[in-house]
């Protein structure tokens, strides 16, 4: 049976129509960061985009999104990356989207109402805590801990490395061993947490070739090294559905050359 590649043609007018968004409100906006604050031009970016429907491209539409599809989404993704304001706009930058995802697939009504809210309206950011310098990406490979005070709540130790965004989040999914004993992909949860805390301290921002110019750190918030010391931790949920993430997030806006010799080699105490 032969497959289709041709893009329908829903996606391909909502690919242009977020195009032309780009090209003549995102691209100008860029200019403004010169003299204005980005809360101000990204107000603005951001109402009028809404009005344009033009919100949540991977949000359900019942929850105020687009609904969009895998594919529509990917077309929408690779357009916003040509402006370092185009996620934004849309309120559909990462680490957030694929957070929001998480916790409208597994949070209770509780952290929809309290913490999902105020993401999808726009009002907060949210960082994602889970790879660590030893572990990397391998989530198994963790050894950032919770531990149960004697209560309803979890006390967390560790170090995160490369959290996307911590320096401008209002709140952060943050990972860590539950359960030692468990089976392997049983061991983690993930915690929601309200910035700041004095038990999340942002050590440092790490340079990196991904994010660059005069404005990055204010738009993306960096990618930041974390120490977690006795961090109260509330909102747990299973560690396997971390891997509902790496299905979305938008497309990067330009080839990463090949990482150096060192870094294709890592330590894992996951692995041998």
């Amino acid at each position: 049976m032969s497959i289709d590649f041709e893009i329908p043609a829903e996606a391909k007018a909502i690919r242009e129509k977020v195009r032309q968004w780009v090209h003549d409100e995102c691209i100008p906006a860029e200019k403004e960061l010169d003299t204005k604050p980005l809360d101000e031009v990204l107000g603005k970016l951001r109402k009028k985009a809404r009005a344009q429907g033009l919100w949540c491209p991977f949000v359900p539409k019942e929850y105020g999104g687009m609904g969009l599809g895998p594919l529509a989404n990917a077309l929408v993704q690779m357009e916003l990356g040509e402006s370092s304001l185009g996620a934004l706009s849309m309120n559909t930058q990462g680490p957030d989207d694929a957070s929001m995802l998480t916790i409208l697939a597994h949070g209770t009504e509780y952290q929809k109402e309290k913490f999902l809210k105020p993401l999808l309206n726009g009002d907060k950011r949210i960082c994602f805590s889970m790879t660590e310098k030893a572990a990397g990406a391998d989530a198994t490979g963790m050894q950032t801990t919770a531990v149960k005070d004697g209560n309803e709540n979890y006390i967390l130790n560790g170090e995160k490395w490369f959290s996307s965004s911590a320096s401008v989040a209002d709140m952060a999914l943050v990972m860590a061993r539950t359960d030692p004993n468990a089976p392997r992909h049983k061991q983690y949860s993930t915690f929601i947490v309200e910035l700041p805390n004095p038990g999340y301290k942002i050590k440092r921002n790490i340079k990196n070739m991904a994010i660059e110019g005069p404005h990055a750190d204010v738009i993306h918030g960096g990618h930041s090294e974390i120490e977690i010391k006795d961090l109260k931790g509330a909102g747990r949920q299973s560690a396997r559905r971390r891997r509902q993430r790496v299905q979305y997030g938008p497309a990067p806006p330009r080839l990463r050359p090949p990482a150096p010799r060192h870094a294709q080699y890592r330590e894992s105490p996951a692995r041998p």
